[in-house]
């Protein structure tokens, strides 16, 4: 009786970005514990990687071409490894196209469990991946409306009360009681606190 020999199983691929080498080795050995079947490419390959995992403070040089490309050129599935000391940088990865959020600072176990989930396709729908994901609109988690959220990103873009109603298209009372309720939401009394609390809670920083 012949023997029919299985073809070997198709290694799935990842690309690491990051400027810095101890991120690169550090994912390399979480991921090496995987069970299934990786290979790395360097991040000048001319291969089309299932996976990309974007380290976020590379953003802080760059004016996001290099997301950009692998999102919408090379077309991979990115996820953004956020910082905690700068969540603005993760909100604008999810804003460029990354397919979600993950901390830096997860656990090697929810870091292979996120990428497995990647790989399979089922990222959204797997409960433990998705709590590991800081990808919620942003204010949600301090009970602001969207509305609220989005007087907010105005009032950080330095916008007078009478500019954000203009830009919105609200009455000046309206944007009034909009900031008075986000203020009480958040637990701040002026705009200089509030522009700082939102700039902590990844919405994007002042222009400069």
């Amino acid at each position: 009786m012949t023997t029919i020999a299985r073809a070997p199983a198709r290694a799935s691929t990842v690309v690491i970005v990051t400027p810095h080498d101890i991120v690169t080795v550090g994912l390399r050995a979480m991921l090496a514990e995987e069970p299934a079947s990786l290979r790395f490419l360097p991040p000048e390959t001319e291969e089309v990687p299932d996976i990309v995992l974007y380290d976020v403070v590379a953003l802080l040089d760059d004016d996001g071409s290099e997301l950009d490309h692998w999102v919408r050129e090379v077309g991979a599935t990115v996820l953004a490894l956020t910082r905690p000391l700068r969540p603005d940088l993760g909100t604008r990865a999810l804003q460029l196209g990354a397919a979600a959020a993950l901390p830096l600072s997860a656990p090697s176990t929810t870091v292979r469990t996120v990428v497995r989930d990647a790989l399979a396709g089922t990222l959204a729908e797997q409960n433990g991946a998705s709590s590991a994901l800081h990808h919620r609109r942003l204010g949600a988690a301090a009970g602001l409306s969207r509305r609220e959220t989005d007087v907010l990103r105005e009032v950080v873009n330095g916008l007078s009360n009478h500019e954000v109603a203009d830009e919105l298209y609200l009455s000046i009372n309206s944007v009034k009681t909009y900031i008075r309720t986000a203020y009480r939401k958040v637990g701040v009394t002026t705009r200089a606190q509030a522009v700082s609390w939102c700039v902590r809670n990844g919405f994007p920083p002042p222009p400069p």
